[in-house]
């Protein structure tokens, strides 16, 4: 049966948030009737604050829509190519990248997936003990979002990529995955896995990538490919990295509770995949159980940084002040419940609440979802190159809204997002032009 074009429409303009609002309400499903007995005792206080978020981030997304629709941004084709500046910082920086965060001048793959623990456990002490990298990482941070360029714009504009671009993009992103694997960790094969299907759809929807069968059969087999790929190095770094709280059933202190084998969700699952769901469902669920112990706390600000340890940690050193970061509501409820701020999750509301209390952090939902939208259009209309990396920056923050504030944590991603969002933030706010809101997908 045909669809309407209206229809088809809507589709295009919604999926994003029918998308994210299936995704955090199945995590909190998963957290209130999945195989982990969380000793929960306030439910309806956090049940009720999850759903007011959830509302509000359908309602910035909703009105962000509208205001997108109507108010194009300007595209200026003749600006500095930024994506040739973006493609020879990356290449320049893989190997020092490599050497500065695994010690090694090419990744060691073989030792990150042999021995993922001891991996692990390297690449932190590394990160602490100074050095000649430390210089890396800060260039690394100045230059963040020219670093943070190359994959969003190729794959969501690949139509109009050259051969070399597109070589290059891929010789880049697999670069920088086995530098992931080689310290034993599965953010960087987590984040391409994730935030690929979304640029992609980006692709589809503005017209910048065609489907054909083949192609259709291809991305389906890289993406599902990928996917499970991640989910069984995550599983088996789960189960095989050391000095961790939570290994295999058991989530140790501060909670001390076992995964229930029997719950209908696992129970007819192999024994080893048993455990993968129930590391991925512990992984993905426990900051809800920070949530509601945080809630239970009185507030006490941290002057707009305590959203994000690399914010705290550079203004104490600048400022000379010693206590702002054990304000944050994660600090303080390590302090109070040895809930690990640096080893557990706490979801990303105790880190925005730390600034602006919980009523706040409602505020900021609603403004995310807003400005999640409007990249959204101006990326897929416009092809805007600041939106477009603007627009994967959201997703990021969004996959990771029921663990923590993930992106805001380290200098890279941190800096690279703020530096992004001002100057689209100044991009937007000088055009008042208004169009037809039928020539938004129509044209396409």
């Amino acid at each position: 049966m045909a669809i309407s074009t209206s229809f088809k429409n809507l589709i295009k303009l919604f999926l994003p948030i029918i998308f994210f609002e299936f995704y955090l309400n199945l995590s909190v499903f998963l957290f209130a009737f999945g195989p982990w007995p969380w000793p929960v005792t306030n439910p309806v206080e956090l049940y009720a604050y999850l759903l007011s978020a959830h509302f509000l981030l359908f309602l910035g997304y909703y009105s962000g829509l509208k205001k997108a629709i109507r108010k194009p941004i300007m595209v200026n084709n003749k600006e500095i190519n930024w994506l040739k500046i973006s493609l020879i910082a990356n290449i320049l920086l893989l190997v020092p990248t490599s050497y500065s965060r695994s010690g090694s001048i090419i990744p060691d793959i073989l030792f990150g997936l042999s021995s993922p623990g001891e991996a692990y456990q390297n690449a932190v002490e590394r990160s602490f003990s100074g050095g000649i990298w430390v210089a890396i990482e800060y260039l690394r941070i100045l230059i963040s979002p020219i670093l943070a360029f190359t994959f969003p714009f190729i794959i969501a504009t690949w139509r109009d990529r050259t051969k070399f671009e597109r070589i290059a993009c891929v010789f880049i992103v697999f670069f920088n995955i086995a530098i992931y694997v080689s310290i034993g960790t599965n953010k960087a094969i987590v984040d391409t896995v994730l935030l690929f299907p979304w640029l992609i759809a980006l692709a589809i929807i503005s017209g910048n990538l065609i489907l054909t069968k083949r192609r259709t059969i291809y991305l389906s087999s890289a993406g599902l490919g990928g996917l499970f790929l991640a989910f069984l190095f995550f599983g088996y770094g789960q189960i095989n990295r050391g000095g961790g709280v939570a290994s295999g059933r058991n989530f140790g202190p501060p909670i001390n509770i076992d995964a229930d084998s029997t719950n209908w969700l696992t129970a007819s699952l192999p024994d080893m995949y048993q455990i993968y769901v129930e590391s991925l469902i512990r992984y993905l669920c426990q900051g809800y159980y920070a949530l509601s112990r945080a809630l239970l706390l009185d507030f006490d600000t941290t002057f707009g940084v305590g959203h994000s340890m690399f914010l705290v940690r550079n203004v104490e050193s600048l400022l000379g002040i010693t206590d702002l970061a054990s304000r944050s509501y994660p600090a303080r409820l390590e302090q109070a419940e040895d809930w690990g701020m640096l080893t557990l999750w706490d979801s990303i509301y105790p880190w925005i609440a730390s600034d602006v209390g919980f009523f706040g952090a409602l505020l900021i939902v609603f403004l995310i979802g807003r400005y999640f939208a409007m990249t959204w259009i101006y990326s897929i209309r416009d092809a805007d190159k600041i939106s477009i990396l603007l627009f994967s920056y959201f997703i990021i923050i969004l996959l990771y809204f029921p663990a923590n504030n993930q992106l805001m944590q380290n200098g890279e991603s941190c800096i690279g997002f703020y530096f992004t969002f001002i100057i689209w933030i100044f991009k937007i706010s000088n055009f008042n032009i208004k169009i037809p809101a039928r020539t938004l997908i129509d044209a396409k």
